[in-house]
């Protein structure tokens, strides 16, 4: 009864984690031989939604890269293709932070082991909050850069005006200083013809008898004002007025040589700005969050939640206590790590064995070889020692002979 009891409860949980929980389970990183378990029924809900959340963070990844690259290229089909692609690589980098995250019962070497998986996270965060950012944010960041390039524009008109100005500036000098020098011989010539008025009004005074002699006619003082007036007008005047006149001729046909080559340097005109790149955009989007703080807010918000979408599944799991999943999960580990370290251990005997077996035939083959060779070397004796007294009883016979036939050489031999 008990164990058909436990077979309907396990049958009832196995349908239960069919289906769209079995998939997001299996997106998750998580064991469903382990879920199955009628111990880890709690468990399948927990690691479902971190699954979704991973779905999550994979479709807005999508989204924003197809944002980013369609505002880049201008194209939506690369956008689309990229967003795919980025989004398929979101989904893989998370699914296996996740999955290989494993909970330890000391935080602080949990906490160490989670810091590069929170790091890789933030990074996958901020690469999706931004593009997503810079899309909620358009039509703010459109008047912006509607600013942006009339300031912009506003800078380049200014730069080619002071580059206009250096360039036509020595010819404008040079024009306003002819300019001056035709004043200034105009008003010699009207200074000359000012004291030739001035001479005639006194002589008119001096003939009325108004002047200052106070003498009626043409008396000595009227005379010299004359010869005064006709000095001016009859020699002065027309020196004057031909030295001052070609001067000025001169001066006005240098001007207009000058005017001609002012307009063909021409006034040039600024470069029309655009404003359509994602830096552009972002460099728009700055100063919006600088100059409002609404603005400002808004944008941490927003980051915040893209980043805690792409953080959640860790935090759940790192704040989360050991449960039996976790602890069913060790075990397992466990046991295969103490089976490999069992199956080590017994290789390790059997080749230890194997040297032994080797050893022990090596000895024993130096053995034989060295109790042939001690037979050898004792039969080799032997044969040395018969040969060597063989030789011996030959050497005394010839001895023996050499003595006989001639003793008295012998004797004298010895003797001397």
């Amino acid at each position: 009864m008990e164990k058909q009891g436990k077979g309907s409860a396990q049958t009832k949980f196995t349908q239960r984690i069919e289906g769209l929980n079995k998939l997001l389970c299996r997106v998750a990183g998580s064991d469903l031989t382990i879920l199955n378990h009628p111990k880890c029924s709690h468990e399948v809900s927990r690691h479902a939604r971190i699954g979704a959340i991973i779905i999550s963070t994979a479709v807005l990844a999508t989204v924003s890269m197809f944002f980013a690259l369609q505002t880049i290229s201008g194209s939506y089909f690369v956008g689309i293709v990229a967003g795919i692609m980025w989004g398929m690589a979101i989904f893989v980098l998370d699914s296996y932070i996740i999955a290989s995250y494993k909970k330890n019962d000391n935080k602080w070497i949990e906490f160490r082991l989670v810091l590069p998986r929170l790091l890789l996270a933030f990074v996958l965060g901020c690469s999706i909050s931004i593009p997503m950012e810079l899309k909620f944010f358009a039509t703010e960041i459109a008047d912006e850069l509607v600013s942006m390039k009339s300031e912009r524009r506003m800078e380049n008109q200014v730069k080619v005006n002071r580059e206009y100005h250096e360039r036509v500036k020595p010819f404008r000098d040079e024009k306003e200083k002819l300019e001056i020098g035709n004043e200034s011989l105009k008003k010699e010539l009207e200074s000359v013809m000012k004291e030739i008025a001035s001479l005639n009004d006194q002589m008119s005074l001096e003939k009325t008898g108004k002047g200052l002699t106070q003498r009626e006619g043409k008396g000595e003082s009227y005379l010299d004002l004359e010869e005064q007036r006709n000095y001016r007008k009859n020699v002065k005047l027309p020196q004057i007025e031909k030295v001052n006149s070609t001067q000025i001729v001169a001066n006005l046909r240098r001007i207009g040589e000058l005017d001609s080559q002012i307009a063909l340097i021409g006034k040039p005109i600024p470069e029309d700005i655009e404003f359509s790149g994602l830096s552009s955009q972002m460099d728009a989007l700055k100063r919006l969050t600088s100059k409002n703080r609404y603005v400002l807010f808004a944008y941490w918000v927003f980051f915040f939640l893209i980043l805690g979408m792409e953080t959640a599944p860790i935090f759940v799991k790192f704040f989360s206590q050991k449960s039996s999943y976790d602890e069913i999960l060790a075990m397992n580990e466990y046991e295969v790590f103490i089976e490999q370290q069992k199956r080590k251990s017994d290789i390790h005997q059997l080749i230890n064995s194997e040297i032994e077996a080797v050893r022990s035939i090596n000895e024993k083959t130096v053995t034989a070889q060295n109790a042939v060779n001690e037979k050898l070397m004792k039969i080799i004796a032997e044969a040395q020692g018969e040969i060597a007294e063989k030789a011996v009883r030959l050497w005394k016979l010839q001895q023996l002979k050499k003595i006989d036939e001639n003793v008295e050489q012998y004797v004298e031999s010895k003797i001397s």
